[in-house]
């Protein structure tokens, strides 16, 4: 009965039956994991929508979508693509930061956020460059705000003592671009 709503003209009423789908008992229905495998392969849908889906599926953890998760995650909506990348890391999760690098070039929104949280909790020194890289392109705003607390956690992992100054350096830049 639930996933008739998976079928509905709107877009609002596909998104909210996903998420509630999500955490039904029937979320192992076939009906349900069919209609959401082809919202998800739909590029004419909304990213939100096909977004929420390859999310859906992302939950599943099941090797069969890692073509559809592959194909995505470089998709031009972030938040189809971020979805797509947490399905392939969730495949793959001994891969988790060489997938953030391949797919984090020129990343923004959802798809930026995922990265950068993996990147700063798994990332090494030897991620430094790219880490910073991200973190310093990002335009300033909420979610930059946000990524300062991890970026100066993962800066602990840091040993070498001109990129800790560099990272550091970074991060007060941040705080004097604050409006008082």
């Amino acid at each position: 009965e639930l996933a008739k709503g998976l079928t509905d003209k709107s877009d609002e009423l596909k998104l909210l039956t996903i998420q509630k789908l999500l955490y039904s008992s029937y979320k192992n229905d076939p009906a349900a994991i069919e209609a959401m495998e082809t919202i998800a392969k739909r590029k004419n849908f909304n990213g939100k929508l096909r977004a929420a889906a390859i999310n859906f599926l992302a939950k599943r953890n099941d090797k069969k979508y890692e073509e559809l998760f592959t194909e995505n995650a470089s998709d031009s909506s972030y938040s189809v693509a971020a979805a797509a990348l947490k399905g392939l890391i969730a495949l793959h999760p001994e891969n988790d930061v060489a997938l953030c690098k391949q797919f984090g070039k020129d990343a923004g929104g959802n798809l930026a956020t995922i990265i950068n949280e993996t990147l700063m909790s798994k990332g090494t020194e030897q991620d430094f460059d790219f880490i910073a890289d991200l973190f310093n392109n990002m335009s300033f705003g909420q979610e930059k705000m946000n990524m300062a607390g991890d970026f100066a956690d993962y800066l602990q992992k840091v040993s070498d003592i001109s990129k800790l100054k560099k990272g550091i350096d970074m991060v007060l830049s941040l705080r004097n671009s604050i409006p008082p």
